[in-house]
């Protein structure tokens, strides 16, 4: 990498000096660009304005104007934070290495669970999905352009050499990455995954209005808060034995006939196709999707227009008319800041910590459950499973005063699973968080405070 010292200052620098450093700089990084936009004519994944430019200068052979200012932008960066920019590789590698283990997982679980046949065409898209990561990220792109085009090979360039000078592109692909991993965990593999989380959501909130939980589920209590109450619970929170199975009946796309005290003793059927799916809820990362992730070419945003996008965050106020570039822009970094949890929330885990628990729950409750017990049951069945312990009758009229006994169990093997389990999700969150500042502590000093270590 070009070298930078922390201690000369720019400044006092002569005009032809940091002349010079700026060509070294610009000119380490054109040529890799130049055969980007010559393997990519259409476009490629997280394009910014300098790879789009320089693929117009290539395509229109006379100066752009704005080009210049893209280039800029990226001096600007680099002379800025110097050796630092390799913290956005590194970020981008390490999100990159939690997607794909996140998803790893999701398909090694659901092959070992033996509901393959049910998640195949869903299964494909993520393996699709994996293979595009492998593409970015394990593999070299830019290197492998060049080597169509360059028959040389005396000069080895070092893998990924323009990702680790190029921080704009790693944050661009980074979000382009979660934003996969969160389509995919919300409205792919949506049907499923909604099926593990919302009866366990729903029984989650019936053991706590009885009070029969010691512990707080923190995973289940931020998706609740970022998918809201009323959407999970299809309405008010539920508080009633009652309610909560009519609640319950409503998410999961079932007949409150179901529940009904003269209805026929048929086995709860639960359909994916009629389960409440979970929503997405980044609005604003959702207005730059076409953009950076479907390659719209959209490149004409107004301050107007990121100003409506900005407004479809429900956690930022409205912005105030003022006339001023850098409001709508710091009103975007703030939504966006807002949003990240939420997209980086791992839902694929979440899925399968459910899943592992209605296994546990069915293992050990199944033969109490009199709607349950009666027939054999297939893996698939699980979520109807919760649905028939919720509703079982010393469930949804119990004794004044005294709730049931498969309740109460149920309500100990949560708050078991829990203790180790509960916040698996957040704390894989704060994981990648707490590494990626150790290791740029490490970068910049050598050596890591002993908090960072705890």
């Amino acid at each position: 990498m070009e070298p930078y010292s922390s201690a000369v200052c720019r400044d006092s620098m002569t005009m032809k000096d940091r002349f010079n450093e700026d060509m070294g700089i610009v000119m380490a990084t054109v040529p890799e660009l130049q055969v980007l936009a010559i393997e990519y004519p259409e476009g490629a994944w997280a394009e910014h304005e300098m790879l789009r430019g320089v693929r117009q200068l290539i395509q229109r052979k006379h100066p752009i104007l704005w080009v210049t200012f893209a280039f800029q932008v990226y001096l600007d960066i680099r002379h800025i934070h110097k050796e630092d920019i390799a913290f956005a590789y590194d970020d981008l590698i390490d999100g990159a290495q939690a997607i794909r283990h996140s998803i790893n997982k999701t398909l090694t679980f659901r092959r070992e669970a033996g509901i393959g046949d049910v998640t195949k065409k869903t299964d494909q898209i993520l393996k699709g999905a994996l293979d595009f990561i492998d593409r970015w990220t394990v593999q070299d792109v830019v290197a492998d352009a060049r080597r169509k085009r360059i028959s040389d090979r005396a000069s080895q360039t070092p893998k990924h050499y323009l990702l680790q000078r190029d921080p704009l592109w790693c944050g661009l692909l980074l979000y382009n990455l979660r934003m996969i991993a969160y389509d995919h965990a919300i409205a792919v593999g949506g049907e499923l995954v909604s099926m593990s989380i919302l009866p366990l959501a729903h029984l989650y909130n019936r053991l706590q209005q009885s009070q029969l939980l010691k512990r707080r589920w923190t995973d289940m209590d931020s998706l609740i808060e970022w998918q809201e109450s009323a959407h999970i619970f299809a309405g008010s929170l539920p508080r009633s034995p009652r309610d909560c199975a009519n609640h319950m009946a409503l998410t999961m796309g079932l007949p409150l006939r179901t529940f009904a005290r003269n209805r026929r003793s048929v086995a709860i059927q639960c359909s994916p196709a009629n389960v409440r799916k979970l929503k997405a809820q980044v609005p604003v990362h959702y207005g730059f999707k076409h953009r950076y992730c479907d390659r719209s070419g959209r490149v004409n945003f107004t301050p107007g227009e990121v100003e409506k996008i900005v407004a479809k965050s429900p956690d930022v106020a409205a912005l105030n008319k003022i006339n001023d570039i850098r409001h709508p822009v710091n009103g975007l970094v703030s939504t966006l800041r807002a949003e990240t949890p939420e997209l980086m929330f791992d839902y694929f885990k979440l899925h399968t910590i459910c899943w592992d628990m209605m296994r546990r729950l069915e293992s050990e409750l199944g033969p109490r459950v009199s709607e349950w017990s009666d027939t054999t049951h297939t893996e698939i069945e699980l979520p109807s499973f919760v649905i028939s312990l919720m509703t079982e009758p010393a469930v949804v009229n119990p004794l004044p005063g005294k709730e049931s006994e498969v309740l109460k169990d149920a309500g100990r093997i949560m708050d078991e699973l829990l203790r180790a389990k509960g916040t698996a999700v957040n704390r894989e969150g704060s994981r990648l968080v707490v590494d990626s500042a150790r290791r740029k502590h490490h970068r910049r000093t050598g050596d890591v405070p002993s908090f960072l270590n705890e």
